[in-house]
């Protein structure tokens, strides 16, 4: 086997395990995924283990027997795509983690909604949010280094921006944080003095 045929069977197995250790969690990542994670008990989490564990070992044997039965006099490994699935095995493994970080993140968020509709949030709680998020934002990208996010209102349930986005990107956070805003009794976001004039509804 000259250089550049190994060299190509290895960017086939990195392929393979970038696509499981980076494309499952990703699909897990989304709502869909999501969803289906937060409905699952403890077994649930043990029999996905136990299923990547049966398909790692069940890829694994079959590449190793493929490679060793197919082997060719000129040192070829037979089929390619055998060691991509190998790559794809090994990648696997890694989805364990993801998958429990979710749950255990999404039932924490399900717990905490029941407990705000028992007993609402506090304006302090709504302040160390803001400050929270002030934060993100200032890590998220130079250009807001300055953000400032503050609570107004009688209650504090308006979230006030100082910082230069527009009100696309102030439509893309809610989104993105309508879930805690609304646990935390947030009605609205809005610009602060002196930026571009928007407000978003929670």
């Amino acid at each position: 086997m000259d250089r550049s045929s190994l060299i190509g069977l290895l960017v086939l197995i990195f392929a393979g395990g970038i696509l499981s250790s980076f494309g499952v969690p990703a699909l897990l990542r989304s709502k869909v995924g999501r969803a289906f994670l937060v409905r699952w008990k403890w077994w649930g989490l043990v029999l996905y283990a136990l299923a990547v564990l049966a398909v790692v070992a069940g890829i694994a044997t079959w590449a190793y027997k493929s490679v060793v039965q197919n082997a060719q006099p000129d040192g070829s490994l037979g089929s390619p795509w055998t060691l991509f699935l190998f790559g794809f095995a090994a990648g696997l493994p890694f989805t364990l983690l993801t998958a429990i970080t979710l749950r255990h993140t999404a039932k924490k968020a399900e717990e905490l909604s029941r407990r705000r509709k028992l007993k609402p949030a506090t304006r302090r709680e709504r302040l160390e949010f803001a400050k929270n998020l002030e934060g993100q934002l200032r890590d998220f990208s130079d250009d807001l280094q300055a953000a400032k996010v503050v609570v107004q209102g009688e209650d504090g349930t308006v979230m006030v921006v100082h910082a230069d986005i527009t009100r696309t990107q102030a439509e893309k956070l809610v989104h993105v944080l309508r879930g805690e805003l609304q646990d935390l009794g947030f009605q609205r976001v809005e610009s602060g003095a002196g930026q571009m004039k928007w407000w978003v509804r929670v």
